[in-house]
Protein backbone atom coordinates (compact mmCIF):
# COMPACT_ATOMS: atom_id res chain seq x y z
CA UNK A 1 0.00 0.00 0.00
CA UNK A 2 1.20 3.39 -0.83
CA UNK A 3 0.61 5.05 2.07
CA UNK A 4 3.92 7.48 1.90
CA UNK A 5 1.87 9.20 -1.30
CA UNK A 6 -0.58 11.00 1.50
CA UNK A 7 2.42 11.69 4.17
CA UNK A 8 3.35 15.06 4.67
CA UNK A 9 2.25 16.25 1.55
CA UNK A 10 -0.79 18.33 2.12
CA UNK A 11 -1.97 18.39 5.15
CA UNK A 12 0.75 17.87 7.83
CA UNK A 13 -1.56 18.29 10.73
CA UNK A 14 -3.79 15.43 9.77
CA UNK A 15 -2.46 12.14 11.20
CA UNK A 16 -1.03 9.85 8.93
CA UNK A 17 -2.94 7.15 10.40
CA UNK A 18 -6.49 8.34 9.45
CA UNK A 19 -5.28 9.55 6.01
CA UNK A 20 -4.73 6.36 5.51
CA UNK A 21 -8.26 4.60 6.66
CA UNK A 22 -9.63 7.26 4.35
CA UNK A 23 -7.58 7.08 1.38
CA UNK A 24 -10.27 8.68 -0.99
CA UNK A 25 -10.97 11.51 1.09
CA UNK A 26 -7.05 12.16 1.75
CA UNK A 27 -6.56 11.90 -1.97
CA UNK A 28 -9.63 14.63 -2.35
CA UNK A 29 -8.08 16.71 0.15
CA UNK A 30 -5.16 16.83 -1.51
CA UNK A 31 -6.30 17.56 -4.83
CA UNK A 32 -8.72 20.62 -3.49
CA UNK A 33 -5.68 21.67 -1.56
CA UNK A 34 -3.46 21.36 -4.64
CA UNK A 35 -5.96 23.26 -6.90
CA UNK A 36 -6.23 26.08 -4.16
CA UNK A 37 -2.81 26.51 -4.09
CA UNK A 38 -1.88 26.81 -8.03
CA UNK A 39 -4.96 29.48 -8.15
CA UNK A 40 -3.36 31.17 -5.93
CA UNK A 41 -0.15 31.15 -7.45
CA UNK A 42 -2.14 32.27 -10.44
CA UNK A 43 -3.19 35.09 -8.77
CA UNK A 44 -0.49 35.96 -7.34
CA UNK A 45 1.38 36.01 -10.04
CA UNK A 46 -1.17 37.95 -12.17
CA UNK A 47 -0.92 40.69 -9.52
CA UNK A 48 2.67 40.72 -9.34
CA UNK A 49 2.56 41.22 -13.36
CA UNK A 50 -0.41 44.18 -13.44
CA UNK A 51 2.02 45.44 -10.66
CA UNK A 52 5.25 45.19 -12.65
CA UNK A 53 3.47 46.55 -15.64
CA UNK A 54 2.32 49.98 -13.84
CA UNK A 55 5.50 50.30 -12.14
CA UNK A 56 7.39 50.29 -15.45
CA UNK A 57 4.29 52.64 -16.76
CA UNK A 58 5.13 55.21 -13.95
CA UNK A 59 8.99 54.88 -13.83
CA UNK A 60 11.28 56.33 -16.19
CA UNK A 61 11.48 54.49 -19.03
Amino acid sequence: MPTEVFHGTCSPSIDSRLMVTNEHSAVENCKTVLNNVADNKWRQDRECDKMDSSLRITGSA
